[in-house]
């Protein structure tokens, strides 16, 4: 399972390995310290702007994953706010 705030069929708002739930449980996710802080970003921004798991997918299903992210990297930098949670 994908924990891709851009992929349509993720769940970026729970674990990656799909074994547990609540989003809290971030220590079997793999990449190191900096990946894990740049996904709890990526998951932060896309829940802010999208609100809901619902909007975020019919939104990433209308336009598709890449545009999605081109998208909110148009309207936020994505890279300032990981180097600043860094």
């Amino acid at each position: 399972m994908s924990d891709d705030p851009f992929d349509p069929s993720a769940h970026p708002f729970g674990c990656g390995c799909g074994a547990h739930c609540g989003g809290g449980a971030f220590a079997c996710e793999p990449g190191g310290s900096e990946a894990t802080a740049a996904r709890i970003v990526d998951r932060a921004v896309t829940r802010a702007i999208f609100r809901t798991e619902k909007r975020r997918r019919a939104f990433i299903g209308l336009v598709g994953r890449a545009t999605a992210a081109a998208a909110v990297a148009s309207v936020f930098l994505l890279s300032t706010a990981r180097e600043a949670f860094a």
